[in-house]
């Protein structure tokens, strides 16, 4: 089954959140990781987090140095926690990684994935 893909890799994008143990969610930033061919296959995209907080790091965090470009409106991390949503779930795309973060990105999964 083919569907729309309104959004590519490396594209920054807002979905909701749901709060753990609640019923409510908040949108929050993602990065898309998964290339036209899956998104367009599956309907999905494979993601990653987004977070302005530097509590609690995580191995693989990546700060986005270009924020304007990626949309983001404060200092922000990609971090390595990766999963797949619906394309019906995401609400709008805010901005895109720059080259520079983009590579930054990939180093650091090729570092701590090792696909």
């Amino acid at each position: 089954m083919r569907h729309l893909m309104a959004y590519e890799q490396w594209d920054v994008a807002i979905v909701p959140f749901p709060f753990v143990n609640s019923l409510k969610s908040k949108p929050r930033p993602v990065l898309v990781l998964s290339n036209a061919s899956f998104n367009l296959q599956t309907g999905h995209y494979i993601a990653a987090m987004i977070t302005s907080s530097s509590q609690n790091p995580w191995a693989g965090d990546t700060e986005i140095k270009n924020i304007e470009e990626a949309g983001l409106n404060k200092p922000s991390l990609v971090r390595l926690k990766l999963f797949t949503m619906d394309e019906r779930i995401v609400k709008r795309k805010i901005g895109r990684l720059s080259n520079n973060d983009v590579v930054n990105v990939r180093s650091s999964m090729n570092s701590h994935i090792s696909i």
